[in-house]
């Protein structure tokens, strides 16, 4: 069990930030059962009120995780999409960066996508973040429509068709039922590619460039 993090004196700042931050780090050494906003305060050095400037209430604190985890989703799949390749290769980048960060976070993994958030509670800028992660993923399936290197269908069928595929190795290997090494990228790699090659073999144009 790692060890607990000292309590951090506050100075003047950004308050919001340095209690997400302290309940980030709760979050990963415990799981969402162990955050509290009075923890919370004490690792972030505040007073157990001061939480409350912020958040109304503890599910409030978890939503705001969860959208954290939603917003380095869509910088991970935008950062692929930028990449100069074609939309083959963009789509392999996006879907080991997805895993990679499901693995690095896993508890947050468990937070955003194992049911303890319900969406129809959401705060609106938490369900806008993680619409966009999955509208990062619409417009790179759409850009390779467009190259002639994915097959001309709908692109929300074709999008998730893709983000099961990835979603699903991610939560298997966060759930521990993928024995594979989680500090190797090596063996993260050697697992997620051969899957997102199987799904770019069924969606792939076979007339386009990238055939």
């Amino acid at each position: 069990m790692p060890a607990r993090a000292p309590v951090r004196p506050y100075h003047h700042g950004d308050l919001r930030e340095a209690l997400l931050v302290a309940a980030s780090e709760i979050l990963e050494e415990g799981g969402p059962g162990t955050l509290s906003l009075r923890d919370v305060a004490r690792r972030a050095g505040v007073s157990h009120t001061a939480p409350y400037r912020h958040f109304r209430s503890r599910a409030d604190l978890l939503y705001a995780l969860a959208g954290l985890g939603f917003q380095e989703l869509d910088r991970a799949t935008r950062e692929a999409g930028h990449v100069d390749a074609d939309a083959r290769e963009q789509l392999i980048g996006a879907g080991v960066a997805y895993v990679r960060l499901a693995v690095r976070h896993r508890e947050r993994t468990q937070l955003m996508f194992g049911g303890m958030l319900p969406p129809q509670e959401a705060p609106p800028e938490v369900v806008t973040i993680a619409q966009a992660s999955l509208d990062a993923l619409f417009e790179m399936i759409e850009r390779g429509k467009q190259q002639g290197v994915f097959l001309n269908r709908d692109t929300r069928e074709l999008a998730l068709s893709a983000w099961a595929l990835v979603h699903g190795a991610a939560m298997l290997i966060v759930g521990g039922q993928c024995p594979i090494d989680l500090n190797s990228d090596q063996e993260l790699e050697a697992f997620v590619l051969p899957l997102i090659e199987s799904l770019l073999n069924g969606i792939q144009n076979p007339k386009g460039d990238a055939a």
